[in-house]
């Protein structure tokens, strides 16, 4: 078999049996074996997210919260969230709280700026969508076995991972063949797979760009978009680059207008004069390539312009 081929869920069931030695299944079910499979691929998939998707959901005016599994049914957290193509930006209901304790009853209007974490299985928009609009998904999708012909969507790779998670799960069970000692070895071996694959991930692949990796609060700090940001369609982590230049233009005091190679992604310009960060509506604009500074912040003879970003 060659690398790059997917074992389905009974080729899986075949590996962990030879290792169990229990060919003829007297000890192990399939059924049981089907359990310990499905529970390694959600492991695997939780810890590093492999896999992602994308979905739309058309949302009424004044709508604050959203249930995820409306929006996707195979949804394992959402990571980068838009309304009308414009990046939203995340932040928590204590984030919120610090800035306006009266969040809630801010009147409905515009569009969202912000996307919070409600439940488990929820999220809100802040403030309430003044008109109906759309809102997309981009995020790490949940995996499941459905039949013995299945194939797993994790990266080949990660296969053996399964023998050493299953066998370790088989051993730990209560019943004649319960053994801790050999339980404790393949969990171990599991975890060092883990660590591995995530090391080859962050450092190889470009599907370990960081977006799809968890953070705290809300686990989408990955993402640090302007409220609101420029409109923009949605562009796939993998054809991405990034940029750091310094923006062609006269640095004389006067000059407001200064162009980048690229158009930036949205959300993703960092612009400093000085070593500052600048805030994009507050001290310049930017439209496609053309950067144009407030008229308090236009840049100084001899001050440093620099610009990073996605495009």
């Amino acid at each position: 078999m060659a690398l790059s081929d997917k074992w389905t869920r009974a080729q899986f069931r075949t590996a962990i049996r030879r290792e169990l030695m229990d060919s003829g299944t007297k000890w192990w079910t399939d059924l049981e074996l089907n359990n310990y499979i499905g529970a390694w691929q959600d492991r695997v998939n939780d810890e590093l997210e492999f896999t992602a998707g994308t979905a739309s959901a058309a949302i009424g005016s004044a709508t604050q919260t959203v249930t995820l599994t409306d929006v996707a049914t195979d949804i394992l957290r959402p990571a980068i969230v838009c309304w009308n193509n414009v990046l939203l930006s995340p932040l928590t209901i204590e984030e919120l709280n610090n800035l306006n304790r009266n969040w809630r009853n801010v009147t409905v209007g515009g569009d969202p700026a912000v996307i919070y974490q409600e439940t488990y299985g929820e999220v809100g928009l802040f403030p309430p969508p003044g008109a109906d609009g759309t809102l997309t998904f981009e995020y790490p999708m949940a995996l499941a076995f459905s039949t013995d012909t299945s194939t797993s969507d994790l990266p080949p790779w990660t296969r053996y991972s399964a023998i050493d998670y299953a066998c370790y799960r088989a051993y730990m069970r209560n019943g004649a063949n319960m053994d801790v000692n050999r339980a404790k070895i393949y969990k171990a071996n599991f975890t060092s797979k883990l660590r591995k694959y995530s090391t080859l991930k962050r450092k190889y692949l470009p599907a370990g760009y960081s977006k799809f990796t968890p953070g705290n609060e809300f686990e989408v700090r990955m993402v640090q978009p302007s409220y609101g940001g420029s409109t923009m369609a949605i562009i796939a982590p993998s054809s991405l680059s990034f940029l750091d230049e310094v923006p062609t233009g006269t640095v004389n005091a006067i000059n407001d207008t200064f162009t980048l190679t690229q158009t930036p992604a949205s959300g993703s310009l960092k612009l400093y004069v000085d070593g500052v960060l600048m805030q994009v509506t507050t001290h310049y604009t930017l439209s496609t390539k053309t950067i144009t500074f407030e008229t308090a912040f236009i840049p100084n003879t001899g001050q440093a312009i620099f610009a990073s970003y996605r495009y």
